[in-house]
């Protein structure tokens, strides 16, 4: 996770250090393990060992190992680059394709756990390397480059999700490898988005097709088929002299105005990250909007103005014509920059004749507005809550806490921890009541603060369905009133496809999960969701691209790892799933995934020595759907029952899926089923 200094300032008990932080990663082991597994284990084995003893050699730390790479940092530069050399000479005498990322700068220790924007550009520094490469940043070649080493210039290159180009070098040495400028690869910005471009055009029809298929406002509804809807994407601003707001304030100060045009209706406004690709691009609007699907992009440029104010310049363009047809200036002081944005965005609102939310509660309160320092707090909780692991939701919740002890009246601060603590649940990382009684208690005091937050609603609804409390159609209920709150709310629509999804109404949670990548395009629930969707409806084409894309993007992330297993599931390649699985760390979803192998495979001996094996190491862990299949498989109906009435006790997020899951029991005792699914929330009765 990539954290601003004023973040990382406010968190009392972290360790804050400047280091040269270093990445290693071994190119194509999975092929290396389809073609000799167990010499290539035994050469792993070799490699991290080596490491151990490189890193206690030359003083550095190794702080993660993550399938076949690794994390580690180092007090002084130099030493990085000698263990860098001494790792590529070992490695070479192993025959492992390794390339090594280096650069300096700041950490945050959060317990166990790393942060810090120098993390971020190391490892995108890693991922433009060749075999046997070591490359590294300008900051690392300015402290050694006394040292007598030989290096070549990559050239100032644009890394996805890194504010200023970065200068990359490569180290010149025997048995070393230049990498071509020309041709790198890796995780560089990204400014095609031609993928998408299929799903992106026609989105205001689906939109009405959705809307018209669940909802009965017809005033709403009418009002959306009368008008000419504008499509807006809000680039990236440009700063021209203004050296007193750091990066993180810069893309608040964007997300905090696409969340205010994003609340007008006659308008669809793309999340900020949506154009953050695009930051530095020479193409024409004309040529963005085509990629975006969009009719208009909103520029900004912001200089510093007399009296350490700042000037902001806003310009509309129509990007079927390319031409400036709006234009406007603002002067602001710093501090007011977050405050009150309300007159820009109606300003353009009123051009556009778009109009104010009808659906606003007159007269309900509503929460202050957040000063820059709140509003950073809360967007590095965002994206520390989206790694979905037990440290990221603690360090998500910190900060949150964090922001509210600084505003108490920050009603998205208490809808965000509800989101949370629901979430922590689903993944198994706090108590059943304990999280719904959380969950509630901030969804609560969310939407008392302010009735009209569309967040507020989105976290009271997912508290709902992640807790049984509420039937499908009054959790859509409440989504709908998060959307016609703000119309451009992509994680309200992703509610709603997750609810039809379980529903089995994949036709209709395609629609919304659709909408959703619209708004937001690179999202990781969005991505999966949608590939997940498109494999149920059949469409094994576009399934298999999207689930390549989510690989391409999220590698890292346990969640990724799960929806390839069951991708591969679905397709009997089961040589995969178990290459997939040895990449996941935690031993109970291996052993998991081990026993769904067996059941797959008609090896019910096995499959019977891995369940005793799973409740008798993990009792108090839930066995999950596995351990089901398993028992129905066998036809032991009394333990199927016994999993079932265990799960639906703790409000198992995996009972979401019965519907969907081929189950002998349904038909053993067809009324006990579907009075289960009843309990769940799977019987959807629309109003």
């Amino acid at each position: 996770m990539v954290m601003s200094q004023a973040v990382i300032r406010e968190i009392d008990d972290s360790r804050r250090s400047q280091c040269a932080i270093m990445f290693t990663d071994i190119l194509g082991f999975t092929s290396l393990m389809h073609q000799d597994e167990q010499r290539t284990i035994q050469k792993m084995e070799s490699h991290r060992n080596q490491l151990e003893i490189l890193h206690e050699k030359y003083g550095g730390e190794i702080i993660q190992y993550y399938g076949d790479g690794s994390l580690s940092v180092f007090n002084h530069a130099i030493d990085a680059i000698h263990c860098a050399m001494a790792i590529q000479q070992n490695v070479v005498r192993l025959n492992l394709p390794l390339k090594i990322g280096i650069h300096k700068g700041d950490i945050v220790r959060k317990g166990s756990a790393v942060y810090g924007d120098g993390i971020n550009v190391a490892s995108r520094i890693e991922s433009i390397g060749v075999a046997h490469s070591i490359l590294f940043s300008e900051a690392i070649w300015e402290d050694i480059r006394h040292e007598g080493l030989e290096t070549q210039s990559l050239g100032s290159l644009h890394f996805k999700n890194v504010d200023k180009p970065i200068k990359v070098r490569a180290l010149v040495m025997d048995g070393l490898t230049v990498p071509d400028k020309n041709a790198l690869e890796g995780k560089l910005e990204n400014r095609q988005g031609r993928q998408y471009r299929a799903i992106l055009m026609g989105t205001v029809l689906v939109f009405l097709l959705a809307i018209a298929g669940m909802w009965r406002y017809n005033m709403y509804l009418n009002s959306l088929l009368d008008d000419d809807i504008t499509t807006m994407g809000v680039m990236p601003f440009r700063f021209e002299g203004v050296k007193s707001l750091d990066a993180s304030f810069q893309s608040g100060l964007l997300e905090n105005l696409v969340t205010y045009l994003s609340s007008f209706h006659g308008m669809q406004v793309l999340s900020s990250h949506s154009t953050e690709g695009y930051a530095n691009s020479t193409e024409k609007p004309t040529e963005i909007g085509e990629e975006l699907s969009v009719s208009h992009l909103l520029y900004g440029t912001l200089r510093q103005g007399p009296d350490d104010s700042i000037r902001i310049n806003m310009e509309l363009v129509d990007v079927r014509n390319g031409r400036n047809i709006w234009a406007k200036s603002y002067n602001r002081k710093p501090e007011d920059l977050f405050s009150d944005p309300v007159d820009i965005s109606s300003d353009l609102a009123d051009f556009l004749e778009a109009r104010e939310n009808p659906y606003r509660l007159e007269g309900a309160t509503e929460s202050t507005r957040m000063s820059p320092t709140t509003f950073r707090l809360i967007a590095e909780a965002r994206e520390e809550a989206e790694r979905h692991t037990a440290e990221s939701f603690a360090l998500s919740n910190d900060l949150l806490n964090l922001a509210i002890a600084k505003d108490s009246s920050l009603a998205l601060g208490y809808a965000l921890l509800s989101q949370n603590y629901s979430q922590m649940h689903a993944y198994g990382f706090l108590e059943t009541q304990e999280a719904q009684d959380l969950a509630e208690q901030n969804g609560g005091i969310a939407l008392y603060m302010d009735r009209n937050m569309a967040e507020g609603y989105a976290s009271n609804a997912l508290m709902q369905y992640t807790f049984y409390e509420a039937e499908p159609q009054e959790i859509l209920d409440l989504l709908q009133e998060a959307v016609l709150l703000r119309p451009s709310y992509d994680y309200a629509y992703h509610l709603m496809g997750q609810v039809h999804y379980d529903l089995g109404e994949f036709e209709m949670a395609k629609n919304y999960f659709q909408l959703a990548l619209k708004l937001n395009p690179d999202n990781f629930s969005n991505l999966r969701m949608m590939a997940k969707t498109t494999l149920a409806l059949g469409d094994r084409r576009l399934a298999n691209k999207l689930f390549g894309k989510l690989a391409g993007k999220y590698p890292e992330l346990t969640d990724t790892k799960l929806a390839l297993v069951d991708y591969y599931f679905s397709k009997r390649d089961f040589d995969r799933v178990e290459k997939v699985m040895e990449d996941i760390m935690d031993p109970l979803r291996k052993e998991q995934i081990r026993l769904r192998l067996a059941v797959e495979q008609d090896d019910l001996t096995l499959a019977g020595e891995l369940a005793k094996r799973i409740t008798t190491e993990y009792p108090n862990r839930d066995p999950g759907l596995p351990l089901l299949l398993y028992y129905d498989k066998a036809g032991n109906t009394q333990k199927s029952w016994e999993i079932l009435d265990r799960a639906l006790a703790n409000k198992a997020t995996w009972l979401k899926e019965l519907k969907n899951v081929d189950l002998r029991i349904k038909e053993a005792d067809p009324d006990r089923f579907s009075e289960l699914l009843e309990d769940v929330g799977l019987v959807h009765e629309p109003a």
